[in-house]
């Protein structure tokens, strides 16, 4: 029997991301290439979770592998991404019964490497199989007992321990540990690995109650929080009802629910009257949309971002809104093609690391370094500083990012007010003027908000 081409494409996709392929880019051209042939839905389920899954718990496999390998592993990358692979189906997958997922790794081990290796790779896999999973009906909870055993002796090390559990870089753990007690740093760990909701966002100008039906008829049953216009979905819907609502209800964008919360919250500095409004660096639309409905006018919204194949998304959110016409431009926030003084609020929602939202993106993790922050806060403060000048008297900078590192955040808005000595803060009724809501303990993702108001120079 040879390597069946669902677990073939998988191995191979793995490659590629740790080439330094894009995870999505390269998950939905599979996809729809499986769909084209006609594979299954269950076959494309499976895809997606053995991919996803894989990148997403690496460092935790990672750990078990090193424990249980009885001589040290090749030093061949190939070989440790087969044997992640193998064991998320062995630990990680509900149904995939141990007896093919180690005939398969051993398949795919001569499709692949060496032929030298097959030995290696089945007596690892036996030794996981063994201790972690010794039945195929073993439920969840108890595989997950007898995996936790395994990481006992790093118990001593708290930033160890962590990282290899949760599976997140050890630098990022040490940073997080530097900022936050560590039950704070072992809430966001966990966040960083739970499964997202689906949020939608119901605007301005739309009854929430009648949008809530709508989604219920589109195979999207909703519950309805505090905030009205906040529906989170009960269960996943999958991509087809998620479209198949939007085309339904033009008053409906996907946010997070901290995103919306956000969103609130920076809306609140917004200049009343019908002022010109910019949002920076806007797609793929949400913010772009919900500023629009909340700030309905006859002025364009002009909406920017910088990537040509940005800008279907962000022109097909700016079609949905009725409230206000949206310009979508195609330029550098860097240099933007506007003259001082021209907007009433400016909002920028910049390049991160995106730590605040790690659990949609698993390859996102690996892709950072722990100079990452440092660089990307030299670009945003550029970018608010551009933003800033963009500003008539009285104007709001909104300033927001999914990152939860100060250098992307609180270090870049002191530079700021260094810099603009015409930005003061914009305080809400509470005093408050910048905001951080971390995973965990926020309704969503992990998220950084600072309002500010551009006044007269002294």
């Amino acid at each position: 029997m040879s390597a069946e081409p669902v677990r073939l494409r998988a191995f191979d996709m793995l490659l590629a991301v740790a080439d330094g392929a894009a995870l999505d880019s390269e998950l939905d051209g599979a996809l729809e290439d499986m769909r084209a042939a006609g594979g299954s839905r269950q076959e494309r389920v499976f895809l997606a979770e053995l991919v996803r899954g894989t990148l997403q718990w690496q460092a935790r496999y990672d750990h078990v592998i090193d424990t249980l390998a009885t001589r040290k592993p090749p030093a061949d990358p190939r070989l440790r991404s087969l044997l992640r692979l193998s064991l998320h189906q062995l630990l990680g997958m509900d149904g995939v019964p141990a007896r093919a997922t180690i005939h398969q790794a051993g398949e795919l081990c001569r499709a692949r490497l060496p032929a030298r290796l097959v030995g290696f790779v089945n007596g690892l896999l036996q030794g996981a199989r063994r201790g972690l999973r010794p039945r195929d009906d073993l439920a969840a909870p108890e595989r997950q007992r007898l995996l936790r055993a395994m990481f006992a002796e790093l118990e001593g090390d708290g930033a160890a321990w962590l990282a290899a559990w949760h599976s997140l870089p050890r630098w990022l753990v040490e940073r997080w540990l530097c900022h936050w007690e560590p039950a704070t740093v072992g809430a966001v760990c966990g966040a960083t690995n739970q499964r997202p909701a689906v949020a939608f966002r119901v605007l301005e100008g739309t009854e929430p109650r009648a949008a809530a039906r709508g989604l219920d008829t589109a195979g999207c049953p909703v519950a309805v929080g505090e905030d009205p216009r906040s529906l989170v979905c009960l269960d996943r819907p999958g991509r087809r009802a998620i479209a198949r609502a939007l085309a339904q209800e033009p008053g409906l964008i996907v946010q997070d629910p901290t995103v919306q919360q956000a969103t609130n919250w920076l809306l609140g500095a917004v200049p009343d009257g019908d002022e010109p409004l910019l949002d920076l660096c806007a797609a793929p639309g949400g913010k772009t949309a919900r500023l629009a409905a909340a700030h309905p006018g006859i002025t364009p919204l002009v909406a920017v971002d910088n990537k040509a194949a940005r800008l279907a998304r962000l022109s097909w959110a700016a079609k949905r809104i009725e409230s206000r016409p949206v310009s979508v431009v195609l330029a550098d926030g860097m240099r933007p093609p506007f003259g001082d003084g021209s907007f009433g609020a400016v909002m920028v929602d910049g390049p991160c690391s995106g730590t605040g939202v790690l659990r949609h993106h698993p390859d996102g993790r690996w892709q950072l370094a722990p100079d990452t922050p440092g660089r990307n806060g030299i670009v945003l403060l550029e970018l608010a500083r551009r933003a800033a000048g963009l500003l008539r008297p009285g104007g709001a900078l909104l300033y927001a990012t999914c990152s939860l590192e100060p250098e992307e955040n609180e270090q870049v808005i002191g530079a700021l007010l260094h810099a603009v000595p015409e930005l003061v803060p914009a305080a809400d009724d509470l005093g408050r003027w910048q905001r951080r809501w971390l995973p965990g303990q926020a309704p969503g993702d992990g998220f950084y908000a600072a309002r500010l108001r551009r006044g007269t120079a002294s």
